[in-house]
C-alpha cells in the first residue's frame, strides 16, 4: 500500500521502519519549527526531518495535551512506548 502524501523517504537515511528494532524518537521545538530524529538503535542510522509550524496557532491555544496515536486506514501496525518524557525549556 502507498504511504499516504505528504509522505518522507526514510530509506536513505538507513532507517527502516519495518525492522523490529527499538526507534528512539527525538522532538524539540524551538518556537517557530518543530524537528524529529529518529534513531535506531541497533544500526545508530539517523533520520531528521523538520517542518516550520506554530504549534499555538494551529492548536488555538498556548497549552495543549500531548499523546501519542497510530492509525493506519485499515492494516495492522503495533507502536510500543517504551518511555518518553516532557520537559519544558
Amino acid at each position: 500500500m502507498a504511504p499516504t502524501i505528504p509522505a518522507l523517504d526514510l530509506t536513505p537515511s538507513g532507517v527502516n521502519l519495518h525492522s523490529g528494532h527499538v526507534m528512539h524518537a527525538h522532538l524539540a521545538y524551538d518556537g517557530t519549527t518543530l524537528t524529529l530524529t529518529l534513531t535506531d538503535t541497533v544500526t545508530n542510522s539517523t533520520f531528521t526531518a523538520s517542518q516550520v509550524i506554530n504549534i499555538p496557532a494551529t492548536v488555538g491555544a498556548n497549552t495543549a495535551f500531548v499523546g501519542f496515536t497510530a492509525g493506519t486506514g485499515g492494516t495492522v501496525s503495533t507502536q510500543d512506548v517504551l518511555s518518553w518524557t516532557y520537559a519544558v525549556n
